[in-house]
């Protein structure tokens, strides 16, 4: 596969019945961190995973239908801009649009190994705006009945929805 149709399918991925965390289980490489505007916030594909598990517990959209509005490649580098419907597939009105650019990086074995995704976190964007923001205890129980270890601290989806909902 080129790096654009991996990307393409892990886009695609993203949707039902897969969603987010299936998309990143199957297409990311187990060393591949995920950049936020900057932030260095997850180190490798686990760490990922756990990310996308603290969003699904805030907000419970599982699931995003990807609009590639944008797209560049240029050897295994692939840059896109896109739109995001996140979504609960059994509550419509739980969804969120959002516009964000993003720049990925695929190995040899179709395998993504850097991505990074930016986003204007302004009142346009609006990322986690009205959202429940949970504390450390309560993100901890919910962990613990998925089997997943405790954190001692909460992500950056909590930091960017309470930055957004101050403002």
């Amino acid at each position: 596969m080129t790096p654009e149709e991996v990307i393409r399918k892990f886009y695609a991925d993203c949707d039902y019945p897969l969603g987010c965390m299936g998309a990143a289980e199957k297409w990311l490489r187990d060393d591949c961190p995920y950049i936020v505007n900057g932030d260095s916030n997850t180190k490798n594909k686990q760490e990922v995973l756990d990310n996308f598990d603290s969003y699904n517990f805030m907000y419970r959209r599982p699931y995003s239908k990807v609009t590639i509005l944008e797209l560049v490649v240029s050897g295994n580098l692939v840059m896109t801009e896109r739109t995001e419907d996140l979504y609960h597939i059994n509550n419509p009105e739980n969804r969120f649009l959002g516009r964000l650019m993003s720049v990925f990086r695929v190995d040899e074995n179709d395998k993504i190994y850097l991505w990074k995704d930016y986003f204007d976190q302004g009142n346009e964007y609006g990322f986690g705006r009205a959202a429940y923001i949970p504390n450390v205890q309560e993100m901890n129980a919910y962990r613990a009945e998925l089997g997943l270890p405790p954190r001692e601290h909460t992500n950056t989806f909590d930091i960017v929805s309470a930055y957004n909902m101050n403002k």
